[in-house]
């Protein structure tokens, strides 16, 4: 099945550059950002490079350890190299921390060739079908044992969080995950402009101005495109893989971005299952070729990149997005500037043909299944892991999430509160938290493997109302981690992964776009999905243990 090409939009080129393009060297990065900040009127300022920083426990004359880590650079969020936390981390640790951030789309080639040489960094970030390929090729440390004798404050979280044993292989761990300290609740909701509904004129519809279900939603988006056609409505990012794992749980089946199955709480006493290969997913796809028919779904939805649909939402050129709430801010931020009624807001207990309102807090515990691999060859292996260990700990968590007790937040009631001048500096900011992390080197714009998601209210305040709302609204439904596996069962899952969605993703945009009747689904491309081994994929998963 071919898909026409997505057209290239006038001026869509210069006002990209404005966000965060996803294709560029480290080089490139501070002329993206220093744009950024030029186009607000402001300059960088000189505080980080005069900040005081706390006394370093090395001696001034020894040489710090060096310590290299590959980590994958996404086009969310930049990541600055040579922050000020570097420093603090090395007067803390003795370590050097080198961070070689590698793009997005470059990373599983680099990953690849960095895998099949003897030039492994340290410390190599992985996402969950790329643990699972590796961990077989011997390229990567098992670290139970180490873990136990280099690692007490992870061994700690170990004690306090047992769901994280789940993520063994062969009774050992072969990676630290990215672990949620405090959370939020991260799951996709169908997300409108605010002011757009509200000056909507429904006539004798008054009742879809709060969609009860999302056929209802289906009718409502179709009569704000009537009313606005020369405007984008719902607009996808990063292709069909997140349409499809956005929206799937919502409508009553699932999918995954990170690990392709799902857990379906309703499947017996709660299983994992690979989604497509259901009858419950004919729900997705009969929902979105009714959206892409109608023209409430973008026509590049499976081209349109990150950079394209940041820009368009920004700008108020798309009025719809179905994902994450915690880029709403980001949004709103640039739109007030345009005009201060415009605003993004969720709507909430949309309910599917189940009945259900429902998302799924899969990140809750562990964020996007990323892991750090110490790589077997590694001269320095007790070091990564001391290092790792430390970032885990409140001391080293604070540093990497928050900077300097004093000089970057303060503390109350146990809360980390960003100094008023650095909410002054960001908060008017496009994409503010994003480039604080930047600037400042904290969070995902450094190394942070232990992520506190609630510091985003300090720059952005009005999103902890959303999050509450969504937790207020009771449509979070908890995901368990991935069942442990064995060494056998480790690379038989990552094949029947690789088969399957090769061959949902060869297909689906055909049902999607009405090249192909969804009535023909389950005799087709579900059927093809339990031939080439759903069936057997689900069977390891879901074995008793």
């Amino acid at each position: 099945m071919k898909m026409n090409k997505a057209a290239k939009r006038p001026g869509s080129e210069v006002q990209a550059a404005l966000f965060f393009p996803a294709d560029r060297r480290h080089h490139g990065l501070l002329l993206i950002m220093l744009s950024l900040i030029l186009v607000a009127g402001l300059s960088l300022t000189a505080c980080q490079q005069t900040e005081k920083l706390e006394p370093t426990t090395q001696a001034s004359d020894e040489a710090p350890l060096k310590v290299r880590i590959m980590r994958r650079e996404s086009v969310f969020q930049p990541i600055n190299i040579n922050p000020e936390t570097r420093t603090r981390v090395q007067a803390a640790t003795g370590i050097d921390l080198q961070i070689e951030a590698v793009p997005s789309s470059n990373y599983p080639s680099k990953l690849k060739l960095s895998l099949a040489s003897e030039n492994l960094p340290d410390i190599i970030e992985m996402s969950y079908p790329e643990m699972l390929q590796s961990v077989s090729t011997g390229r990567l440390a098992p670290l139970n044992d180490l873990i136990a004798e280099h690692a007490p404050h992870f061994s700690q979280l170990l004690e306090d969080r047992p769901e994280l044993k789940s993520l063994m292989v062969q009774d050992d761990y072969y990676a630290f995950p990215m672990i949620v300290w405090k959370s939020l609740p991260t799951a996709a909701v169908p997300i409108l402009r605010a002011d757009i509904l509200a000056a909507l004129n429904l006539g004798d519809r008054q009742d879809l101005s709060r969609p009860k279900t999302y056929d209802e939603l289906l009718e409502l988006l179709i009569q704000i495109k009537a009313a606005h056609p020369n405007q984008d409505l719902w607009i996808n990012r990063s292709g069909t893989r997140n349409l499809i794992s956005n929206i799937s749980y919502p409508l009553g089946s699932g999918f995954s971005q990170s690990t392709s199955f799902y857990f379906e709480p309703r499947s017996g006493n709660g299983e994992f299952l690979y989604g497509p290969a259901h009858s419950s997913f004919k729900e997705v796809l009969v929902f979105l070729n009714k959206a892409y028919e109608s023209g409430v779904l973008d026509p590049y939805y499976a081209l349109t990149t990150v950079d394209e649909w940041q820009q368009k939402l920004s700008t108020g050129q798309a009025l719809f997005f179905f994902d994450l709430p915690i880029n709403l801010e980001n949004f709103n931020v640039p739109l007030r500037k345009l005009n201060a009624a415009y605003a993004f807001a969720p709507l909430l207990n949309i309910k599917n043909t189940a009945g259900e309102a429902r998302i799924s807090l899969q990140y809750d515990t562990h964020w996007l299944h990323t892991y750090y691999a110490i790589s077997s060859k590694s001269k320095n292996i007790e070091a990564a892991i001391r290092l790792l260990d430390w970032l885990y700990s409140e001391e080293g968590a604070s540093v990497a999430n928050y900077g300097t007790l004093g000089t970057d937040y303060t503390l109350e009631d146990g809360r980390a509160i960003i100094q008023p001048e650095h909410f002054m500096r960001y908060k008017e900011e496009p994409f503010s938290f994003r480039l604080m992390q930047y600037e400042r080197g904290t969070g995902q714009g450094f190394f942070t493997p232990y992520l506190d998601q609630t510091f985003q209210f300090q720059i952005q305040p009005q999103l902890e109302d959303v999050m509450d709302q969504i937790v207020q609204s009771g449509m979070g439904q908890p995901s368990p981690l991935p069942p442990p596996l064995t060494m056998k069962e480790t690379i038989r899952v990552s094949e029947l992964i690789k088969r399957l969605d090769a061959i949902l993703f060869e297909t689906i945009d055909a049902y999607i776009i009405g090249e192909i009747s969804t009535d023909q689904f389950e005799s087709n491309l579900m059927r093809q999905l339990q031939e080439a081994g759903a069936g057997e994929l689900e069977a390891i998963l879901n074995h008793e243990r």
